[in-house]
């Protein structure tokens, strides 16, 4: 039933019936003064109820990777990342194969399409798996300029972990090696990670001064302070006790969480 409906079948369930002690003309002014309160409350309790995957900011979007025959320009979708946008175009692609064990050997063709979504950030990518976005997101978080074309927070963080992997890896690897040509190849990989790690880093950094408000999982300040302190070449004391401070504090959470495991 609809709102409408709903409220006039109250009104004259109860001016016909009013409860003990309370006149039909009580019941019947106390709907006309509360009108719009009543009609409000009802339009929210008899909203669908939407169900479905919540996104990093607020949003929601379907359980069920959408299929590529399902995809029409314009519609609305999520990324797997969690990203919402439209799709922007759709670029078909022939793929043939052959098959020399078939009973009919040959060439097979099959065609599919490639979406590209327009991401409400306004950043446009070739996309992999779409979900139906089922409600928009409550922030619309920017992205970030980075070796000249723009990346989500999400990728560059990311990207900045990965060089540093690659950096400690390479410090490791720095002890064990042997020769000059060995020790300069391990100090290029060195030095490589090292300016791709602040590269990303610097980016993030700036762009954390633009949107101190934009949400990103896992970009705090301590953490950004955190890897920033693992890039340098070499560090005073008194970062040098800073970073063990925040590395402590990083691991915090995560032995609480083993302990209470179980």
């Amino acid at each position: 039933m609809t709102p409408d409906a709903v409220l006039a079948h109250l009104r004259a369930k109860l001016t016909q019936t009013p409860p003990p002690g309370v006149s039909a003309a009580y019941v019947a002014g106390f709907f006309d003064r509360n009108d719009a309160a009543l009609r409000a409350l009802l339009t929210q309790q008899l909203a669908p109820r939407v169900e479905g995957v919540p996104t990093a900011w607020g949003g929601l979007r379907g359980a069920v990777e959408l299929a590529r025959e399902q995809l029409v320009v314009g519609q609305r979708v999520v990324t797997e990342e969690g990203e919402h946008g439209a799709v922007a175009r759709l670029t078909g692609v022939v793929m043939e194969m052959f098959e020399p064990f078939n009973a009919k050997a040959g060439v097979s063709q099959m065609a599919y399409k490639i979406p590209h979504v327009l991401l409400d950030s306004g950043r446009e990518e070739r996309a992999g798996a779409l979900f139906a976005e089922l409600a928009p997101p409550a922030q619309i978080v920017p992205d970030v300029w980075v070796k000249d074309q723009w990346r989500a927070p999400a990728w560059v963080l990311r990207w900045a972990k990965i060089e540093l992997s690659e950096l400690a890896a390479a410090k490791s690897s720095a002890q064990r090696a042997r020769g000059v040509n060995q020790r300069r190849a391990v100090q290029e990989r060195i030095t490589k990670a090292r300016a791709g790690a602040n590269t990303q880093l610097a980016a993030l950094a700036a762009w954390r001064a633009e949107n101190p408000d934009a949400a990103v999982p896992g970009l705090t300040p301590g953490a950004l302070r955190r890897l920033t302190l693992e890039a340098r070449e070499s560090l005073t004391h008194d970062e040098a006790l800073e970073l063990a401070a925040l590395q402590r504090a990083d691991a915090a959470p995560s032995l609480l969480n083993t302990v209470e495991a179980r």
